[in-house]
């Protein structure tokens, strides 16, 4: 056995006791589910927006802009 190896067993060294130890690994998992959730958002809410935008908001402002123009055009004949 090598006394210097960090993956021998000493008794006489000390552990990281069990509650600090719970927590520590609490902060991780909640630190992955954290980011989880974010990554997850970033990519449905683009992803939502992009198929609104295509679906709603485009081919609205195209009729929006065809009926001014067209008013434009009655206003500047009257």
């Amino acid at each position: 056995m090598d006394p210097d190896s960090p993956w021998e067993e000493n008794p006489d060294m000390n552990h990281v006791p069990e509650a600090e130890w719970t927590r520590i690994a609490s902060e991780f998992t909640n630190a992955g589910y954290r980011e989880g959730i974010i990554a997850g958002k970033e990519e449905f809410l683009q992803a939502g927006f992009d198929a609104g935008f295509a679906d709603v908001g485009v081919p609205l402002g195209r009729e929006l802009g065809h009926l001014r123009g067209v008013a434009a055009a009655i206003r500047a004949q009257i």
